[in-house]
């Protein structure tokens, strides 16, 4: 699965980035796909929101399945993405389009990150990252180029260059000094967090590049950039443990939003938020307390909600609260900056609630900068995005939003996807495709 990445590494903590790192416009440029599962062939230029609609089993959470994957990688310390069971995706031929051994399945993305470190540092960063398996078994290739320039203060400006072809990382410091072969050798598989996190910071002549080696946040920031809230999200058990021993990064969904929670849990200021995004949706005020410990028993948490005075716990809830929890959690303890990909924000919610979610997603957009890419069959969300982009006093543009009609052939087989046009009033050029064409067939029939 997903879930957030791993922050715990070297004490560094959400606050630490927080206040050392403020973006300034960040996400990803492209997305493509090449032969993996339904797409033998995809490129989505993405947006500040992008939106991914069409019927069911298109290929819409293929992507976002694809971004996990790769963000799987980059954080791989060798080992993790040799195993026969790609991180819950399967097998090779559970990946590859048309389960033909025989071909080249990749993953990709290119994007771009500006920011100010430490309040002093104004810094551009591209890159791009390709995830590549040439048939089975594993272990993939991963291909990373993070290109990092100093552009203030003038005395500090300078250029670096991060490299991982083929498990070997490197950086090459042209404005300082040449450092290839200076990093030593990431074993083969082996992601950039090995590299960020051990080699680098110890690497010579890291001192004429100050911003990047303080504390190594900025680094730090760029793998923890992406997060996912998954459709099976809803929270199975009212007791959690607290200092969960499962990795945050887990495949298991189940324990990837019960360790989230539970990591979060001592943290007022995240909680506080998570309630005043539920409440916003109309629902009620969240809450963590612990369970008294018994012989021979773990501290636990109970996870709760405060209605009418009295307090309820998550299980004796209904689903639409319950699964708000976990994709609240996120949106609520991802850094500002962050891209975040959310299957279908909408399940198990009202009308009226599903619009006012919207509300609280085009605000995490805009005020905390994050990238948002979302798969979703109701209208109840679109129409309000729409909305969002045609009003004045609303900085969301059209051209912030990419909402991409993913379609099938008349066998059902994944058949591409075709970008909406969207203009400055929120109109789509053809109308909704899937939803109104729908809506007057059946109003047709009841009319008739």
């Amino acid at each position: 699965m997903v879930a957030p990445p791993r922050q715990e590494m070297e004490g560094l903590s959400q606050a630490s980035l927080a206040k050392n790192i403020e973006t300034q416009g960040t996400g990803l440029s492209r997305v493509f796909l090449l032969n993996f599962k339904g797409h033998a062939s995809l490129k989505l230029d993405m947006g500040k929101i992008t939106v991914l609609i069409g019927p069911t089993s298109s290929g819409k959470s293929t992507v976002l399945q694809a971004l996990n994957l790769l963000q799987s990688a980059l954080w791989s310390d060798g080992g993790s993405l040799q195993g026969s069971n790609q991180n819950g995706h399967g097998q090779f031929t559970d990946i590859v389009t048309g389960r033909d051994e025989s071909r080249h399945v990749a993953v990709g993305v290119d994007g771009h990150k500006k920011a100010m470190v430490q309040g002093k540092y104004s810094v551009s960063t591209k890159f791009s990252c390709r995830l590549t398996f040439d048939g089975s078994p594993y272990p993939p290739k991963l291909d990373a180029a993070v290109d990092i320039e100093c552009e203030s203060p003038p005395e500090e400006a300078g250029t670096m260059r991060l490299e991982l072809s083929n498990g070997v990382g490197k950086v090459v410091m042209p404005d300082a000094s040449a450092l290839d072969g200076a990093i030593p050798t990431v074993r083969v598989g082996g992601g950039l967090a090995p590299l960020i996190h051990g080699d680098l910071p110890r690497c010579p002549g890291r001192e004429a590049f100050g911003p990047m080696f303080h504390g190594g946040e900025y680094f730090r920031s760029l793998l923890n950039g992406l997060w996912h809230v998954p459709f099976s999200r809803v929270v199975t058990s009212d007791k959690l443990p607290l200092e969960y021993s499962a990795s945050i990064m887990s495949p298991d969904r189940t324990q990837a939003a019960a360790s989230l929670l539970s990591h979060i849990s001592t943290d007022n200021l995240v909680l506080e938020k998570i309630s005043s995004m539920i409440k916003e949706v109309g629902l009620k005020k969240i809450a963590m307390r612990t369970i008294p410990v018994q012989k021979n028993e773990k501290n636990m948490l109970a996870l709760d909600f405060l209605g009418k005075g009295s307090y309820n716990t998550i299980m004796h809830e209904g689903s639409g609260l319950n699964q708000l929890a976990t994709m609240f959690a996120i949106l609520a303890y991802s850094p500002r900056g962050s891209v975040v990909t959310i299957e279908e924000p909408e399940i198990h919610l009202d009308p009226a609630a599903q619009a006012r979610l919207m509300k609280i997603m085009v605000r995490q957009a805009i005020e905390e900068d994050k990238q948002l890419v979302f798969t979703t069959h109701s209208d109840h969300l679109l129409y309000p995005l729409l909305a969002y982009v045609k009003k004045k006093d609303c900085p969301l543009t059209c051209g912030d939003v990419a909402m991409y009609y993913f379609g099938t052939d008349e066998s059902g087989e994944v058949a591409g996807a075709e970008r909406l046009d969207i203009n400055e009033h929120g109109q789509i050029q053809g109308g909704l495709k899937g939803f109104w064409d729908a809506d007057m067939k059946a109003m047709g029939e009841v009319l008739g």
